[in-house]
């Protein structure tokens, strides 16, 4: 027992019913049999085992079981069976009267708002949703826009910063030669042409 619990924790879904086990093959030609001999008589007023005497292997609980259902019966009592779980073919929301409570105004669908407000629902969750969606896409507009003000900023403060780089290695470069005398300024000048030439030729 304990086994089969444990097993039915882990399976995410129930287990269907034992009594599908019922629908195989050989029940279902048992039944087509019993039909073929009974003729227009009533299924289950007939004795099963009389009629398919000359068969050894017929089920002890009733064939008519495998029986499919009969929409326009469905149809007609409103509600069909699925598994042991009843349901209707029409839903509809009980009044208070019928689930037993103390009705305090008159049972008339133009005044229950129950269902009225089941049906806004899927309505009330779109629109939600979509202001939700909407809002988080003011939200990354935004903080995409305050990326690139930062960004916008920081190249500017980048330029900046070169520029002064520049001026200073450019008045640096120009306070050094200044410095020089005059004739290293020449000599500089005069290997810079034999290098030159020595490159040429």
């Amino acid at each position: 027992m304990e086994g089969e619990e444990e097993t039915e924790l882990r399976n995410p879904f129930p287990s269907p019913p034992s009594h599908y086990t019922k629908y195989t093959t050989h029940n279902l030609n048992l039944l087509e049999l019993l039909r073929e001999r009974v003729g227009d008589a009533d299924l289950s007023t007939v004795n099963q085992y009389e009629v398919l005497m000359d068969h050894t292997d017929v089920p002890e609980w009733s064939l008519v079981q495998l029986e499919k259902p009969r929409v326009d019966w469905i149809l007609e009592e409103g509600h069909y069976t699925v598994f042991g779980d009843t349901w209707f073919v029409k839903e509809t929301i009980p009044s208070l009267a019928e689930l037993g409570g103390h009705q305090l105004y008159p049972a008339d669908p133009s005044v229950e708002h129950h269902g009225r407000g089941n049906d806004l629902r899927p309505v009330q969750a779109r629109g939600n949703l979509e202001l939700m969606m909407r809002r988080q896409l003011e939200l990354r507009r935004e903080e995409t826009k305050a990326i690139h003000d930062k960004c916008d900023e920081l190249e500017a403060k980048l330029s900046a910063m070169r520029g002064t780089v520049q001026k200073v290695s450019k008045a640096n470069t120009s306070t050094r030669e200044d410095k020089r005398p005059e004739s290293s300024k020449a000599a500089l000048s005069t290997e810079d042409v034999l290098c030159w030439a020595e490159e040429i030729a």
